[in-house]
């Protein structure tokens, strides 16, 4: 109940969304479009059902950007709904389509330069996920298929804006800050695009003055927050983990939780830290996300 006002002063703008897709896509033949808040155990950001999409509460950051998760569960209206796969087998078909769908939808709101950034935010989840794939098995089975990693040819979606990011980062981890006025045009995203450019580990001096500058400790953003505790994890800065461990307590989003957990595996000297914080949390978290974190901690070799 203490989220109600939040949460419809941050989705006041779903009918925009809808009016973008439909110019696109065509009408939407389902009615009535409502959206749940759901409790922080929720692992997943959003849940596309039709008429009905469940959001986790992490979304409400005040800020404007959980348009693009709106906009792939009302993608889902068209590519999912109207449109569906065959099998459980096909399933990524209807996140592939609905993804494309997602991007021309905040391309028409939001301007072509923006849904780059989103696009930018895709391209190192999957980056991260293939890296998390990588055995010997499953390079096997690459191979037969496509090979490993991403083709060749699949070229980064074209962005000025994107190029000028990741320029900002290298001079920041240089010591050279983004001057105020850049800082202050920085949307969400555009900053967790320079947040994942950030080379690691980075100075201390320098992850103090990005806090400062960013007032990145007191965010409501979460996927901005969770991503500079990762800088913060991989650059050895102490307040990263007990930022990783406020969260990690307070959530259940998995895409955002499984992040810090690798992070803390990631260095031997934090890993009985992932333990412990995981012993306090795990009843807090949804099976789905309890069993995907447990299989993250289990030592390599044990199954």
């Amino acid at each position: 109940p203490d989220l109600v006002d939040a949460a419809a002063s941050e989705l006041s703008g779903v009918e925009a969304v809808l009016q973008a897709a439909e110019s696109l896509f065509g009408p939407y033949r389902w009615g009535r479009y409502d959206l749940l808040v759901l409790p922080p155990s929720f692992p997943y950001g959003g849940m596309e059902n039709p008429r009905l999409s469940f959001l986790s509460p992490s979304l409400l950051s005040g800020d404007g950007a959980v348009v693009n998760v709106i906009a792939h569960e009302v993608a889902h209206a068209w590519t999912g709904n109207l449109v569906t796969n065959a099998s459980a087998n096909d399933f990524w078909l209807n996140e592939g389509f609905a993804v494309y769908a997602e991007r021309r939808i905040l391309e028409s709101l939001q301007g072509r330069d923006l849904a780059g950034m989103h696009a930018a935010i895709g391209r190192h989840d999957l980056t991260q996920t293939l890296r998390r794939l990588e055995s010997p098995a499953t390079a096997g089975v690459l191979r037969w298929i496509d090979g490993p990693g991403i083709p060749a040819e699949v070229a980064e979606a074209p962005s000025q804006r994107l190029t000028e990011l990741r320029i900002l980062a290298r001079r920041a981890a240089a010591g050279s800050l983004p001057p105020p006025a850049e800082r202050e045009r920085m949307g969400p995203a555009e900053l967790v695009v320079f947040l994942q450019a950030l080379p690691s580990p980075l100075p201390a001096s320098v992850c103090a003055e990005l806090d400062r500058a960013f007032q990145l400790r007191t965010t409501r953003n979460l996927e901005i927050r969770v991503n500079w505790i990762l800088v913060q994890l991989r650059s050895g800065i102490p307040e990263g983990t007990a930022a990783a461990r406020e969260v990690l307590l307070s959530t259940g989003r998995l895409r955002h939780i499984r992040a810090i957990y690798g992070a803390l595996c990631a260095q031997p000297a934090l890993r009985e830290l992932a333990l412990q914080i995981f012993a306090e949390a795990r009843e807090r978290y949804h099976p789905i996300a309890r069993a995907r974190i447990e299989d993250l901690l289990r030592p390599k070799g044990r199954s």
